[in-house]
């Protein structure tokens, strides 16, 4: 099937994800009470003891599929379209045992047209799912062939009507998914092209704040060069002024011809400007010879005969002799004032002195002249940056009005600049207040001034955020803003003012709040179920409800188990939520670690024969004591054991291993079982974290175990870490101080935030 386009997942990921909240946890939920009441209407007892597995297990992994929902969508992302999948074959397959328990007569075959419609969530991510839509039908077919033992229903022609009306359902669903694919292709188009022209737009922003910067200095020297440009426009142009020049220097030089010859850009180049003749080009060969030789030594020229002048070989030409002095610019030749006479030896060193002043004022005129140009040019070029810099600041400030976040801008004196409709509504100011007010004046709110003051003041120029409360209307409920406030730095480091943005945060807040109340009910509520199947499991068992065979006796024992470990996992989720629902003093009294190592091992020992795993206990006798909780010592070492047992194929060994290191104790766990890949190591401390998080791994469990150790120990003054090899085994070691010097109000554990990192003692950790 065609695949699609690469840049568009994550956009048909979102919409696929929103699409599951919004209509596929509804229709997991209604699948849930179409399966209660078929259980509660269900005839024989041992399909209603299926459909019940059936539904707690469906249930289960309902709460789970809606927490990755909400609380991890980018775990999801992360584990990919497989998620979606897993659960829609559990979907199927719930419905499959709802219409095989109920019979042809029930109804319960519409779950499959539910399921139809439902494919065309997932057909934009994955086009193959229309062969699980297309297999609706003869699962249906199988189902009631399963159920009634023959072929007969086929003739019926209630049942057939059914059947044509679940065929004609999977093909709306296909082609209802053709069109949800098309149309999100179209969104997801658009919202690309939106991206980028979002991205287009913060980058000229960028560039707009770098050339405003620049633009404030330039703003300065226009102002300063205006009054130049005044003079200048009230004077002659360069060729008036050069002409009234060597007119008055042929004056002086008693109607000698003078002009003035000005270098081009290229030193070859000589152009004839002015001349008191008003001829510039019937001496042009003179006057790129004297200018030339001039250019080479920065020094006058005087021709007493230029028929007996070996320097030049000008003959033809209507002159005798002749003198120039050089124009010089900034210690540079910019061309020459030259005159020239039809009498030999018409000149004398006076002369030179004389051209030489009227010299200096064509080179003043040549200067202003360029001043001239130069400043108009960058004039021109001012008023086009600074209409483009207005343009930008027009478009920022137009944003700035749209976005629905705060933003607040103040100088390094913490005086308002700027402040958009947004942040003006939320903190209350006033209609009358003007930029350059002190900040301070305009929002009273302590928190937000000290976090502008704190990134002015900052070493590196970075970026802080911080949650502020507002004060609350109802003085009940208070908002909470999430602000990151960013410096401004000039070219040379300093700061030159503060940004802050600031977010509304109240509703994820409440939705970290709920979930957490979600968890800690459903965990409670789920308990009382499983108590009750467990102790009919048990009651069915002890025969005291009659006789039941091997093979029953096998499937009871199968459930007893099954319902013991999800017993397991709903007490860590209890754990869980009992620590991050609040703080768990520690107790502390006098431990020894061998003894609680020895409880733990003789706890354990069944389970690892049962495994055939070796568990070897290589404790020193008279390892020193330690001041810590002693059942929460037990929970670090049962949790660490435990799952070294689960991970360690038959035939492996654990070992238990102490050593004093002086003021600590280490403990180290040592298995040699699968290991745990380098990628890893960093991570499996973390909430919920599995190295396998697929649906199908072979090793279940809630990640929450080695958290909790985590936490315990480091409340302990401790640190934990792992070292492993793949397919060689894994070690996992802890640290203990001998004694505490920490207050009694310190020794709390809060599951949502880890003690400060501390340096670690003892051996080096991986």
């Amino acid at each position: 099937m065609a695949s699609r386009h690469p840049a568009e997942p994550t956009r048909y990921f979102d919409l696929v994800l929103r699409s599951e909240r919004f209509v596929g946890l509804p229709a997991k939920l209604a699948m849930l009470l179409i399966g209660l009441y078929v259980l509660r209407s269900a005839a024989q007892m041992s399909t209603q003891q299926l459909l019940a597995v059936g539904i707690v297990l469906y249930a289960i992994s309902t709460l789970y599929f809606a927490f990755l929902l909400f609380a991890r969508p980018r775990e999801v992302e992360r584990l990919g379209r497989g998620v979606f999948f897993t659960f829609y074959l559990l979907d199927i397959a719930l419905a499959a045992l709802i219409i095989y328990v109920s019979g042809p007569a029930s109804d319960s075959l519409f779950l499959l047209v539910l399921l139809a419609f439902k494919s065309v969530l997932y057909y934009p991510l994955w086009h193959d799912v229309f062969l699980f839509t297309l297999a609706l039908g003869p699962l249906a077919l199988a189902i009631l062939r399963l159920n009634l033992q023959s072929w007969n229903f086929v003739a019926d022609p209630f049942v057939l009507r059914r059947y044509l009306l679940l065929l004609s359902a999977v093909l709306a669903s296909l082609y209802l998914s053709w069109l949800n694919e098309h149309s999100q292709t179209l969104q997801v188009r658009l919202r690309r092209s939106l991206d980028e022209r979002t991205a287009d737009l913060d980058s000229k922003t960028r560039a707009m704040q770098q050339m405003a910067t620049s633009l404030g200095n330039r703003v300065l020297e226009l102002r300063t060069l205006q009054e130049g440009v005044k003079a200048i426009n009230s004077a002659l142009a360069l060729e008036d002024v050069l002409r009234l020049i060597v007119a008055n220097a042929s004056q002086v030089l008693e109607g000698a011809r003078c002009s003035v010859a000005l270098l081009d850009e290229s030193p070859e180049r000589v152009t004839s400007t002015a001349a008191s003749d008003g001829r510039t080009a019937s001496l042009a060969e003179l006057d790129h010879a004297a200018v030339s030789w001039m250019a080479g030594r920065g020094e006058p020229l005087m021709i007493e005969d230029l028929r007996h002048d070996e320097r030049f070989d000008l003959q033809g030409l209507p002159l005798a002799s002749a003198i120039g002095v050089p124009l010089l610019l900034d210690e540079q030749v910019i061309g020459a004032l030259i005159a020239t006479s039809i009498e030999p030896r018409a000149f004398s060193g006076e002369d030179v002195n004389q051209l030489n002043a009227f010299a200096d004022q064509a080179v003043v005129a040549v200067k202003n002249a360029r001043l001239y140009e130069q400043l108009v040019q960058e004039q021109r070029e001012t008023e086009r940056v600074y209409q483009h810099v207005q343009e930008r600041r027009n478009e920022l400030e137009a944003i700035l009005r749209a976005i629905g976040d705060a933003v607040i801008v103040a100088d390094a004196q913490l005086n308002l600049l700027l402040m958009n409709p947004v942040a003006t509504r939320i903190f209350g100011v006033k209609p009358d207040v003007t930029s350059s007010m002190p900040l301070s004046q305009v929002i009273q709110h302590q928190d937000l001034n000290e976090l502008l003051v704190s990134a002015l003041n900052g070493e590196h120029g970075e970026a802080l955020v911080k949650e502020i409360l507002l004060p609350s209307a109802d003085g009940q409920s208070s908002p909470t803003l999430q602000a990151l406030a960013s410096p401004i730095q000039a070219a040379d480091g300093l700061p030159r003012g503060v940004v802050v943005v600031l977010r509304d945060v109240t509703s994820q807040k409440e939705l970290e709040r709920m979930k957490s109340s979600f968890l800690s009910v459903v965990s409670h509520e789920l308990r009382t179920p499983l108590h009750s199947i467990k102790g009919f499991v048990d009651i069915i068992l002890m025969g005291k409800t009659g006789e039941i065979n091997e093979t029953q006796t096998d499937f009871l024992r199968t459930v007893r188990q099954q319902t013991t470990h999800l017993q397991n996992l709903i007490d860590d989720l209890l754990e869980y939520s009992r620590l991050e629902s609040g703080q768990v003093k520690l107790r502390l009294s006098e431990v020894s670690l061998t003894e609680v190592a020895n409880a733990v091992i003789d706890k354990l020992k069944p389970l690892a024969d049962q495994g055939q795993i070796r568990l070897l206990n290589k404790l020193p006798s008279r390892l020193a004591s330690v001041e810590a909780d002693r059942l929460r010592l037990e929970q670090v070492l049962t949790n660490l054991i435990d799952n070294a047992i689960k991970f360690t194929p038959p035939g492996g060994a654990i070992t238990v291993l102490g050593k004093d290191l002086g003021a600590d104790l280490q403990i180290s766990v040592s298995d040699t079982g699968i290991g745990i890949p380098a990628s890893a190591l960093e991570r499996i401390f973390d909430r919920f974290f599995q190295v396998d998080s697929s649906a199908s791994r072979s090793y279940r469990g809630t990640g929450l175990g080695l958290t909790i150790c985590k936490h315990i120990v480091e409340h302990h003054r401790g640190r934990i870490w792992a070292e492993s090899e793949p397919n060689k085994g894994s070690t996992f070691h802890f640290v203990l101080p001998k004694r505490l010097s920490a207050k009694d109000d310190e020794l709390l554990l809060d599951f949502l935030v880890l003690p400060k990192s501390r340096k670690r003692r003892g051996n080096s950790a991986h």
